[in-house]
C-alpha cells in the first residue's frame, strides 16, 4: 500500500509565493521575444528609468509613481549614503535601519514596475486593451470639449444674424451683453457686476497685492501678513472671474444656436432652469464661499508662510519678514535638534493616533456586544450612563483628569496615605503617555459604543438564523456576519478618527498642559505646532510643520479608503 504524503500547509504556501514572484523572470525571454522594436526599446528603458514603459501606454499615473519614487531614493542614497554604511551621530542610530527599510521599500515598488510592464507588453503582444489613465482620459475630453465650442461658435457666427454675430463678438468684451440684449436681465446684471467689480478689485488691490508680493522686501506697509492675503484672494478671484467668463460665454453660444434654430427664448425657462436642475449653482454658493473664505486661504497662507523667516524668535515680525526659500525645511531635517525633536514627535504622533483610534473603537465595539446581549437587563440605564460622558464638556473632564493624577492630586494623597512614594505621573513619559491613552479611551468609547449600537439593530436577523441552521456558532457568526458588516459599514469613521487624533489638540493639552514635567516627550505634532507659533513666536518652521501635517493626513486618508472594501465593493455590498 502506497504512502500518502503528508503536506505542510506552510511549506506549500511558501512555495505558491515563490513561484508567483518568479513567474514574470520565467516568462520574460517569451514575452520580450514577440514584441515589437519600439516596445523592446521602452522595456529596456523602464529597467533604468522606473515607469518609462507606462508613459507609453498612458498610464501617466503609474508611471508617475515609479518614475518619482526612483529620484527620491536617488536623492535621498545621494544625500545620505552614510546612513547605510554606520556613518552617522549616536542621537542618530535609529536612521541607519530606516534608511534599510526605505531601501527594501524602493526594491519592492522597482519588482512591480517590472512586473506590471510585463502584463501591459503581453497584452499588447495579444492586442488587448489597455485602460487608459484617467489624466489621459480627462485631457482628451477637455480638448474635445474646447475643440467642440470653437466649431459651434465658428458656425453659429458663420450662419447667424448681424444680432447673433454682434451678441458673439461684444459679449467677449462686455461679459453678460447678450443675457442683458435678451432680456435676461437678472443673469446679464449678474454677469456684468462680476467683470466690473473684478476689474475695480484688480485695479485698486490685485495688482499692487501682486507686485508687493514678489518683492516683498520692499513693502513698506504695517503688515505684509495682509499683502500676503490680498495676493491669494487675487487669485482665486482671478480663478472664479475666469470660470464666470466661461459661463457666460457657452451660455451666449447656447442663446445663439436657439435663435440660429428659431427657437424663442423666454426668461421663465431660464428662472425654471435655475429653480429646477441648476438650483444647485444656488444651494452651494454660501457653503463654497465659506470653504474659499475659511479653509482655502488659510491653507495657501500657511504654506506661503512656511516659506518665508517669519520668525519672532529671531525678532522677524509681521513688519519685515521676506522671502526664505526652504529654510525652514532645512532647519527641521539639518540633523541638529529640530529634527531630533521632528523624528521623536512625528512617531509618537502616529502611534499615539493608532492606539486611540484603534482602543475606542473596539472599546466601544466590545461593550455594543455586550449591551446587545439579550441577557443583559436595563440596557437603557447602561446606555444613558455612557451618554451622560459624553455630555460632560471635554474641558471639563480632561482638566479633572489632570487634577486627579496632578503631584498633590486624590491619587497621589491615597498613594501616601497607604505608606507609598507619590509618582510624578505627568513628568514621566511612560506613565504620562499610558494615562493619556486610558484617559482617551474613556473619553472615547462612549461614542464609538452607541454608533456601532445602532449599526447592530441594522443587520438582518435571516444572516444569523441561515447561520444557525449550517450549524456556525456565536464566535463564527461573529466573525463571519457581525464583525464584516460592522468593519465595513465604520471604515470612513476609523479613517477621520485617524486623521482626527493626529490633530487631537484638546486630549494631549489639557492633560499635560503647558508646564507638565517631561513635556515634549508627549507632544504630538499639533500641540508642537501650537508651542513653536503662538508661544515661540517660530511661524515659519510651524508652518512647515503644518505643511507635513497636512501631506501625511490627506496621504493616509486617501490610501487608506481607496484601499479599503468600502470603496472597492461598496455595490457589491448593496
Amino acid at each position: 500500500m502506497e504512502k500518502v504524503r503528508k503536506v505542510n500547509p506552510f511549506v506549500e504556501k511558501c512555495k505558491s509565493l515563490w513561484d508567483n514572484f518568479t513567474l514574470p523572470f520565467k516568462r520574460f525571454k517569451g514575452i520580450y521575444k514577440e514584441a515589437s522594436k519600439d516596445n523592446k526599446v521602452f522595456t529596456v528603458l523602464n529597467f533604468i528609468f522606473n515607469g518609462f514603459f507606462f508613459f507609453k501606454t498612458k498610464q501617466i499615473g503609474q508611471g508617475l509613481f515609479y518614475f518619482l519614487s526612483e529620484i527620491a531614493i536617488i536623492l535621498y542614497t545621494s544625500f545620505c549614503f552614510g546612513f547605510f554604511i554606520g556613518n552617522v551621530e549616536s542621537d542618530f542610530i535609529w536612521l541607519i535601519p530606516v534608511s534599510y527599510i526605505i531601501l527594501l521599500i524602493f526594491l519592492i515598488i522597482y519588482y512591480m514596475n517590472f512586473r506590471y510592464a510585463l502584463i501591459r507588453l503581453n497584452k499588447i503582444n495579444k492586442k488587448t486593451d489597455i485602460e487608459e489613465s484617467p489624466i489621459i482620459e480627462k485631457t482628451y475630453k477637455a480638448f474635445g470639449s474646447i475643440k467642440k465650442y470653437n466649431k459651434e461658435i465658428a458656425a453659429t457666427y458663420r450662419y447667424g444674424s448681424f444680432l447673433t454675430k454682434f451678441c458673439i463678438i461684444f459679449n467677449f468684451i462686455i461679459v453678460g451683453l447678450a443675457q442683458l440684449i435678451e432680456r435676461q436681465f437678472v443673469k446679464g446684471v449678474c454677469f456684468l457686476l462680476t467683470e466690473i467689480g473684478y476689474i475695480a478689485f484688480l485695479l485698486v488691490v490685485g495688482v499692487p497685492s501682486i507686485k508687493s508680493t514678489i518683492h516683498l522686501s520692499e513693502f513698506t506697509g504695517s503688515d505684509r501678513r495682509a499683502i500676503i492675503v490680498y495676493f491669494i484672494l487675487t487669485i482665486i478671484l482671478t480663478l472664479l472671474f475666469l470660470f464666470v467668463y466661461i459661463v457666460s460665454q457657452r451660455i451666449t453660444l447656447k442663446k445663439e444656436i436657439r435663435r440660429v434654430n428659431n427657437k424663442p427664448l423666454r426668461a421663465k425657462d431660464e428662472i425654471s432652469e435655475l429653480s429646477g436642475s441648476k438650483a444647485y449653482f444656488i444651494y452651494l454658493a454660501l457653503p463654497i464661499i465659506g470653504a474659499v473664505a475659511f479653509t482655502i486661504v488659510p491653507i495657501i497662507f500657511m504654506i506661503l508662510i512656511g516659506f518665508t523667516d517669519y520668525n519672532s524668535l529671531k525678532g522677524i515680525g509681521i513688519k519685515n519678514f521676506n522671502w526664505a526659500g526652504l529654510d525652514a525645511f532645512k532647519s527641521l531635517f539639518d540633523m541638529g535638534s529640530n529634527f531630533k525633536t521632528l523624528a521623536g514627535v512625528f512617531s509618537w504622533t502616529i502611534i499615539w493616533a493608532f492606539l486611540a483610534t484603534f482602543t475606542c473603537y473596539f472599546g466601544g465595539f466590545l461593550l455594543a456586544i455586550l449591551l446587545n446581549n439579550k441577557l443583559v437587563k436595563i440596557k437603557a440605564v447602561y446606555r444613558s450612563i455612557f451618554v451622560i460622558i459624553m455630555a460632560v464638556p471635554q474641558f471639563v473632564s480632561l482638566k479633572l483628569m489632570n487634577s486627579l493624577f496632578s503631584a498633590t492630586g486624590p491619587v497621589n494623597v491615597w498613594i501616601v496615605s497607604g505608606g507609598g512614594t507619590p509618582i510624578n505621573f505627568w513628568g514621566n513619559e511612560m506613565w504620562a503617555k499610558t494615562l493619556i491613552i486610558l484617559i482617551n479611551m474613556w473619553v472615547g468609547i462612549p461614542y464609538n459604543m452607541l454608533l456601532i449600537s445602532g449599526l447592530l439593530l441594522n443587520i438582518p436577523k435571516d444572516n444569523y438564523e441561515a447561520a444557525e441552521i449550517e450549524g456556525a456558532n456565536k464566535v463564527q457568526q461573529f466573525f463571519k456576519i457581525t464583525f464584516p458588516y460592522i468593519f465595513f459599514m465604520t471604515t470612513p469613521l476609523l479613517i477621520t478618527s485617524f486623521v482626527g487624533n493626529i490633530n487631537n489638540f484638546n486630549v494631549i493639552w489639557l492633560l499635560i498642559g503647558e508646564g507638565g514635567g517631561n513635556v515634549q516627550s508627549t507632544d504630538i505634532m499639533i500641540t508642537w505646532l501650537y508651542k513653536l507659533t503662538i508661544m515661540n513666536g517660530e511661524y515659519n518652521v510651524g508652518s512647515a510643520i503644518g505643511m507635513i501635517m497636512f501631506v501625511v493626513s490627506a496621504t493616509l486618508s486617501l490610501v487608506i479608503f481607496r484601499r479599503s472594501s468600502a470603496y472597492k465593493s461598496e455595490e457589491e455590498f448593496r
